[in-house]
């Protein structure tokens, strides 16, 4: 029972027990996995398993969750919920001291090999419901989305939905994404790109391409995507490719950063972040998901429940995603996560006007 899994992760909050539960897009089943003890698990090598969290710095250890229990559950179908954003832009406050840096940025973009470089931010908000209440309002406000409830005594505790894949990878056969541009949904109007999301997307892509392409073998583009977030449009271009056993920790390692959440150079953008950005990321713009973990898979989904049962093979397999949409909570109060990629076309107020729109996001879930 779905209760009965939200209580298991309460009872481990209340013990200080390691744990994370959470949904994949487009699936309605929560999974829930919990770790005995409150060791902390750095990950040796990514041909280990279980689920991982990284962080934005790749100094920092990314920590693996063991399967100690691992709980399955079906939540009730929930109505269709109205997003709401309470005290979003408040929340955020003006945005002056955003707006100058993004023309800081934009002055070394023009007078510098930097061709991109993604500027985020963090604001406090009052969070006086609880983390499985939050999660629970995220299931329901965004069944597209990866929504999870993560937890361990040294970390804290972290909570999100994002929609970005950062790879989807088994039997030899991968599949990422570039996902940049954003525009807010507007009731019965289609997205109008302008050159500058175009530009972004490109590179992006164009970024991605270049990493698999040392790695992978077989690596298909497929077709510029308008895709939509909760209240939000997207560019997406998906990409797939076959890579040789023993390579998957080192596609993972060239894949992250992305442009997407860094900027290019990549090593040119993380200088200029730690410089100018003013605060520690930690897990946001990381990434979080399942690595070698074991997959049921039925050769053919129309056959009866008995034969399926009969045919089903495991697999493993590993699902990662990027950490955006994401708080981090603390006493009774949210860090929230914000940022958005800016080139030499961007604008101050409409970069700051889209930090506004991506907080919706996770604010939806408090009211």
């Amino acid at each position: 029972m779905f209760q009965d899994l939200l209580h298991t992760a309460e009872t481990a909050l209340t013990d200080q027990k390691p744990f994370v539960i959470y949904r994949k897009p487009r699936e309605t089943q929560v999974k829930g996995i919990f770790q005995n003890e409150a060791t902390l698990h750095p990950l040796k090598d990514f041909k280990e398993s279980g689920f991982i969290f990284a962080p934005f710095q790749d100094s920092s250890p990314i920590i693996r969750l063991q399967p100690d229990r691992v709980v399955h559950a079906e939540p009730p179908t929930y109505p269709h919920s109205k997003r709401t954003a309470v005290g979003n832009t408040l929340a955020m406050g003006s945005g002056s001291e955003h707006r100058a840096l993004v023309r800081k940025a934009i002055n070394a973009i023009k007078n510098s090999d930097l061709r991109k470089v993604v500027l985020s931010t963090r604001f406090e908000v009052s969070a006086a419901q609880g983390p499985m209440v939050l999660f629970t309002k995220l299931l329901a406000l965004y069944p597209k989305a990866f929504c999870y409830v993560w937890y361990h005594p040294t970390i804290g505790l972290w909570l999100g939905a994002t929609p970005e894949i950062l790879l989807s990878a088994r039997g030899g056969r991968l599949t990422t994404m570039s996902l940049a541009g954003t525009l807010p949904v507007e009731q019965g109007k289609d997205p109008q790109w302008s050159p500058k999301e175009m530009e972004e997307q490109e590179m992006v892509t164009q970024h991605i391409t270049s990493v698999l392409q040392e790695h992978c073998t077989a690596l298909q583009r497929g077709p510029l995507e308008t895709v939509q977030a909760g209240s939000l449009w997207h560019l997406r271009s998906k990409l797939h490719g076959s890579y040789e056993d023993g390579a998957l920790g080192d596609i993972i390692n060239a894949l992250h950063p992305t442009p997407a959440v860094c900027g290019l150079p990549t090593n040119m953008a993380k200088g200029f972040l730690q410089q100018h950005e003013g605060y520690p990321r930690e897990f946001y713009t990381g990434y979080l998901g399942e690595l070698n973990m074991t997959l049921e898979k039925s050769p053919n989904a129309r056959r009866g429940n008995t034969e399926q049962k009969a045919y089903r093979s495991r697999v493993n397999a590993t699902q990662l995603y990027v950490n955006l949409r994401c708080m981090q909570l603390k006493d009774k109060k949210a860090l929230v996560y914000v940022g958005g990629g800016i080139t030499a076309a961007s604008d101050p107020d409409m970069e700051w006007m889209e930090l506004c729109n991506k907080s919706k996001t996770i604010l939806g879930a408090f009211g």
